[in-house]
């Protein structure tokens, strides 16, 4: 398991507490974002020879838990979700440094993916990978 899914399922799990959330996590951006902007980089003759950050912004802990504590019957499925201060991600987003992606939206025709799109589909990835019984589902 990678970093990034082992961090996400740290949250899932409980392992995590209201103290992991108040701090940046960094920039982050979704994998299949990433690979958009190597192909755009090698096929788009308007990138020949430049440097491209690829990134769709800053995140943190409460971000995180927010979208997973948006699924339904979360209470229910994963009960130790740490909570936080709901809604303070923007807050702790505003301190941090940010590597903006900019250029590559502009250059390479990048389209973000937002958070939630991520976290939603590496949960699903996940469910489709685990047994049922290991992975709650949070859809309806």
């Amino acid at each position: 398991m990678d970093t990034s899914v082992a961090n996400f399922w740290a949250y899932i799990e409980g392992k995590k507490t209201d103290d992991d959330l108040k701090e940046s996590g960094g920039n982050w951006v979704d994998v299949r974002d990433v690979a958009y902007a190597h192909y755009a980089a090698l096929t788009n003759p308007q990138a020949a020879n430049q440097r491209f950050i690829v990134s769709a912004g800053p995140f943190n802990g409460q971000d995180i838990v927010d979208i997973i504590h948006s699924f339904p019957d979360q209470s229910k499925q994963f009960p130790n979700v740490p909570v936080g201060t709901p809604g303070a991600g923007k807050d702790i987003n505003a301190k941090a440094n940010v590597f903006s992606g900019k250029k590559a939206e502009r250059v390479l025709g990048v389209e973000y993916k937002t958070l939630r799109v991520c976290v939603e589909d590496m949960y699903k990835s996940l469910e489709e990978k685990f047994d049922q019984k290991h992975v709650p589902d949070h859809r309806n």
